[in-house]
């Protein structure tokens, strides 16, 4: 037809240009009327693998092959997008029917070679790649798909020659550089990785999966801004790319974009749906939503694909270890994840910490030193260190480790620094202003507030910033001279900073053990006129008056060990002489409506609507029963009696006595409050006979 031939050539010209929706566009017109052109079908495939749409691309190339039965290019080109798909049988079929054609084709031994690795068959993947060598040695594919066989042997040493062999054959092979730099980042270089990675790169300026992997060492090595400049450089070549998506995904996940990472995740997941990592990938984003059954289903789903799958193996250890309390499931897949990556550094560190919750501290320092030989700058592990160190009194190693959180980029708005000016070291600064950050949860704020009096000692003005929520609280807490909601930037932009501290660092700063603890109570004083209104309000009686919380923050990490449901406490609740009074606030307060009376406990929640209320309400309390929450930390900076209920591996800080007036009851066992509550109503039951509160003493 009139035009055809130019037509072609323009198309053929975007495709060079990289203009794929152009080139398409008029490809698919000409098809429309030339649907038996085997050239035109060629290119067309050719188009839609290098925008991996693999399965278009194999229907494409199938046609073009069944107009030229016997083209060894068209079989090798359909056997690709084969492999791709996952279609390996299909894929096999074809590349041995090019070896009867042509029994000595070097690139057919080599992609049968490729097929057996993703069969795990490694022995047969060997040998066909030693027979593609026999024909051709030095080939550079053969010797790549050799590295990648003793790479998935984990034989990473042998890999790592054989991927060098390949460099060594054809410097300029993106694809080996690659592959080598997957090696080096299991072997514990990261470093070196990113060099081969930019290597790569910089030969084929496209390479859309090595942009990827670039990104995916900056987001492990919690540099989230280096990694989106590759990010953008990869979707800007192909936004639908299975390995652009996934990068994708594990970018908002490590932004804690969860609804975000999980989307991107799910259309990887389809564009490739025998894809292990993928599901790997998607299981670990649902269960950080604690979509748990969703997550296992998946991380099975990728074991299923592949048996020594690290990473999958490592999220069924944290629901085996977390949500089952299964310790020795949660080991055995740990111990399988790290025998699979030797340097898997979060099944490395996620077994230090459940070694560390066990109380198996031998076990878990072993862990943690393999974690940091292999991440030397794991703010995670540090951290993690910095908690079991704490917990077991080490407190010189242990505050110094606990530093480490700051780093944490994941949870930097929970170490908020807000000012460029100097950090404060601890020294005398009595002409200086200090900014001093409140960071974490309310319930730590609360903990930690008491500092302000030793700051003030050593500087001159302290200015200190925290949740909107707790500035009528502290408004006149000893040691503040100026108290600022976060929400106001103005209004700290107005003040005169000269150092700043995160407020959890003061402890390490004053260099703070067992026998230092400033326990001075109370630290922090309800209202008078407050005070005196919630007097009304919680009645003289003769009853003994006590305060109840039985869940913590539904989105705090251990939420799931240190909440209990209010059923539970059925049996406390109907002692006599005991007038119960609920402090619990959020979802947890709808529990009440599932206990068989109201006449039980008088709910509180709908007239505590700040911090100062509740400080007040509890004033008027006799003793408060709580689990580990804000009302907790609050009861004890007032000096008010607290039993605190805790689960069996409480968090390092319960370890110390911070609240003099704090009675602990701990589980004897994991997951046994049966156990806590029978304790707790014995000695109910002695405060019913006396008629006195017990002040605690015992811990």
């Amino acid at each position: 037809m009139p035009g055809n031939e130019s037509d072609l050539e323009k198309a053929i010209a975007l495709h060079k240009q990289g203009n794929l929706k152009g080139a398409e566009t008029i490809y698919r017109q000409l098809l429309s009327q030339r649907s038996d052109d085997q050239e035109l079908l060629t290119l067309l495939g050719t188009l839609l693998f290098q925008a991996s749409r693999y399965r278009e691309a194999a229907e494409m190339f199938q046609k073009a092959l069944s107009l030229s039965p016997d083209s060894l290019s068209l079989m090798n080109n359909l056997s690709l997008s084969l492999i791709e798909t996952n279609e390996l049988d299909k894929a096999r079929k074809i590349l041995k029917q090019m070896l009867k054609i042509a029994p000595d084709h070097v690139a057919a031994y080599n992609l049968l070679g490729s097929i057996a690795i993703k069969k795990k068959d490694y022995g047969e993947a060997i040998e066909l790649s030693g027979k593609a060598l026999s024909l051709k040695p030095n080939f550079a594919e053969a010797l790549n798909n050799l590295g990648a066989a003793f790479k998935e042997k984990r034989s990473l040493k042998r890999s790592e020659h054989y991927f060098r062999l390949a460099i060594g054959s054809r410097p300029n092979y993106p694809e080996a550089l690659k592959n080598l730099a997957a090696v080096l980042n299991e072997l514990g270089r990261p470093e070196k990785a990113k060099k081969y990675l930019l290597q790569a790169i910089a030969i084929k300026p496209d390479y859309v999966n090595a942009l990827v992997a670039l990104a995916a060492l900056f987001i492990a090595g919690e540099d989230p801004d280096e990694a989106e400049k590759y990010l953008k450089d990869a979707v800007a070549i192909n936004e639908n790319n299975h390995e652009v998506l996934n990068g994708l995904g594990a970018f908002h996940q490590n932004k804690g974009q969860l609804v975000e990472a999980e989307k991107y995740f799910r259309r990887a997941h389809t564009l490739k749906p025998g894809d292990p990592g993928t599901l790997s990938n998607l299981g670990a984003v649902l269960m950080e939503q604690k979509r748990i059954s969703e997550a296992e289903k998946c991380f099975k789903q990728a074991l299923s694909l592949e048996p020594g799958h690290s990473d999958a193996l490592n999220g069924l250890g944290g629901i085996a270890a977390v949500y089952k309390n299964n310790f020795q499931s949660a080991e055995s897949l740990f111990l399988k994840a790290i025998k699979y990556r030797p340097a898997n550094n979060a099944a490395l560190r996620n077994l230090a910490n459940m070694y560390s919750d066990y109380g198996l501290f031998k076990k878990a320092m072993v862990y943690y030193k393999r974690s940091l030989a292999v991440k030397p700058d794991s703010a995670e592990t540090h951290m993690a260190l910095g908690f079991m160190l704490l917990g077991r009194g080490d407190f010189r190693r242990g505050w110094k480790e606990y530093e480490w959180r700051l780093k944490v980029k994941r949870l930097a708005h929970n170490y908020l620094i807000s000012c460029p000016v100097p950090f404060w070291d601890g020294s005398i600064a009595k002409q200086s202003s200090i900014l001093v950050s409140a960071e974490q949860g309310l319930g730590d704020t609360i903990q930690f507030i008491r500092y302000m009096r030793m700051v003030r000692q050593k500087v001159g003005r302290v200015i200190f910033q925290c949740s909107g929520s707790l500035v009528s609280l502290l408004h006149d807490c000893p040691g503040i001279d100026k108290l600022i909601d976060w929400s106001d930037q103005d209004g700290l932009k107005r003040e005169k900073i000269d150092l700043q501290i995160s407020l959890l660092s003061l402890p390490g700063i004053f260099k703070t053990d067992r026998h230092t603890i400033p326990a001075d109570i109370p630290y922090i004083n309800a209202d008078p006129g407050l005070r005196e209104k919630w007097a009304d309000i919680i009645a003289p009686t003769n009853a003994v008056k006590i305060g109840l919380v039985w869940a913590g923050n539904p989105a705090h990490a251990n939420d799931l060990n240190r909440s209990i449901t209010l059923s539970k406490l059925l049996p406390m609740l109907k002692i006599k002489g005991i007038k119960w009074f609920s402090l619990q606030k959020g979802e947890a307060a709808k529990q009440l409506s599932t206990l068989p009376t109201k006449a039980l406990i008088t709910d509180l929640a709908g007239k505590l609507i700040d911090f100062s209320e509740t400080a007040a309400a509890i004033a008027n309390l006799d003793l408060v029963v709580s689990v580990d929450t804000a009302v907790a930390h609050l009861t004890g900076a007032l000096g008010k009696p607290l039993w605190l209920l805790l689960p069996f591996n409480p968090e390092w800080r319960w370890r110390l006595p911070w609240y003099p007036t704090a009675r602990l009851f701990k589980q004897n066992k994991r997951g046994d409050w049966t156990g806590v509550i029978r304790r707790v109503m014995k000695e109910l039951q002695v405060i019913r006979a006396k008629g006195d509160i017990i002040h605690a003493g015992k811990r």
